[in-house]
């Protein structure tokens, strides 16, 4: 599922006033029985996360029932960000900035699905007992903001609860994998679903679990907070964003800023004008030098950014565009669009909801925009921060290199094999793949050449 935040608003300009439709936020930045092994296992290989559930004793007339104790090993977290460019234990970013433009206040809902989880419920009375195993579907509320998700993304280390409320789906009650009646049992029967009489108690779990790491996860992480709510102004919306960028580029430690957000370019009657007025609107002033790599959200229109620029995010279409228009600024050398990818291996693709290049295709590299965790939360917004982690970790490792340099670095060192079949589908730029898909290997490599 991907989650838009949209509104129709008016875009103000210091060249004048242009009517738009905005895309605000770029979120988009979303039973059946058990087999006969009772036995909990990991979930996979890189696990980080024990749940534990504490006996429960129920004492009902001459029956007592325990629910036992159990744990199990789960996967936890937004974890899907180190497969497709790391983890690297030896380069985690330490000593560089990242500075996350973004909404750290309006929460989203999201529900997660847990593997299912193996129970066991014991009862006896003075001369019948059971013991039942089910296999429970668990699931748990994940909310979340998207500037945090996005910024735990880049960097840092995120840490979960201490404890989990967990609740069973409604439609999956026929969970029992085993019973086991004593001789002649006329009274007790085992239950046909664990939670048909448990205490609520049951559905508490106590969770041990390691830190999750960021893409760079040692590097300092910051952030700028903006309303990206549907109740917002455009215009304070804009300004803002204007004000944290023209602040993180001002600053002698931000080494990337990262902007998971965007308004949607329409369609115009004079394009021309239109796109001067973004460009007046966001000068950076020459005084200003650009020492920060800018990593800045493609879009979710499942459109080409195309002619007269319609479908693209025009707060890129004003970083990458202005040294042609406005000689004030550098930051086209310095800004990496980044459009998102789905899937993994063989099933790789460009996301559906994702913006394609077009116009803006020399400056967009591809990276993952799944979440792993919140899996109503794809997008754009997710693959952006993944390359402001790997510009982070360029700075780490060649802290000589300048933003402009690390940027070129990553576009140039795209992996080219769209389909990971072992060839290059393309070669240069392409106005479909741009510079083709973030690789940190291939990065790291060409960086040593400088």
């Amino acid at each position: 599922m991907n989650l838009f935040s949209k509104k129709r608003a008016r875009y103000f300009a210091k060249a004048g006033t242009i009517g738009m439709t905005l895309v605000m936020a770029l979120i988009t930045g979303c039973g059946g029985g058990g087999g006969s092994d009772t036995t909990n296992q990991p979930q996979s290989a890189t696990a980080n996360a024990t749940l534990s559930f504490n006996p429960v004793t129920v004492n009902s007339g001459s029956v007592t029932t325990t629910y036992e104790a159990t744990s199990v090993l789960v996967d936890y977290g937004a974890r899907a960000h180190l497969a497709d460019v790391g983890p690297f234990p030896d380069l985690p970013g330490q000593g560089t900035t990242i500075m996350v433009i973004d909404d750290f206040t309006a929460p989203h809902a999201s529900t997660t699905s847990l593997p299912r989880i193996n129970r066991t419920i014991n009862a006896q009375s003075a001369t019948e007992r059971y013991s039942a195993t089910y296999s429970v579907p668990y699931q748990i509320d994940t909310p979340y903001t998207h500037g945090d998700l996005v910024a735990s993304i880049a960097g840092g280390y995120a840490v979960g609860p201490a404890a989990l409320s967990l609740k069973v789906p409604t439609s999956n009650t026929a969970d029992l994998v085993s019973c086991s009646l004593s001789y002649q049992a006329t009274q007790l029967a085992c239950p046909k679903a664990f939670h048909t009489n448990a205490p609520a108690s049951t559905l508490t779990a106590t969770v041990s679990m390691s830190p999750i790491p960021g893409v760079a996860s040692e590097a300092t992480m910051l952030h700028s907070p903006v309303d990206l709510s549907a109740s917002q102004n455009a215009e304070n919306t804009n300004a803002a964003i204007y004000g944290h960028l023209i602040n993180s580029l001002s600053s002698s430690v931000v080494n990337v800023i990262n902007l998971s957000l965007g308004s949607g370019m329409p369609v115009s009657t004079d394009p021309a004008k239109d796109i001067q007025a973004i460009m007046d609107a966001y000068s950076i002033p020459s005084s200003i030098p650009i020492n920060a790599v800018i990593t800045i959200s493609a879009g979710n229109s499942s459109t080409p950014c195309g002619i007269n620029y319609f479908g693209c995010n025009i707060h890129a279409m004003a970083l990458v565009l202005k040294p042609t228009i406005n000689t004030t600024s550098t930051t086209a050398s310095s800004t990496l669009v980044v459009g998102a990818l789905t899937g993994t291996g063989a099933a790789q693709r460009i996301a559906s909801y994702s913006t394609f290049p077009g116009q803006l295709a020399s400056r967009l590299i591809y990276a993952s925009g799944d979440t792993g965790f919140y899996g109503n939360a794809v997008g754009t917004s997710f693959a952006a921060p993944r390359v402001a982690g790997v510009a982070a970790i360029l700075k780490q490792k060649f802290p000589k290199l300048t933003s402009e340099q690390i940027a070129t670095i990553i576009l140039t060192s795209g992996d080219r094999d769209m389909n990971n079949d072992g060839t290059p589908d393309f070669s240069g730029v392409d106005p479909i793949f741009g510079n083709g898909k973030l690789s940190l290997k291939n990065a790291l490599a060409l960086a040593a050449t400088y």
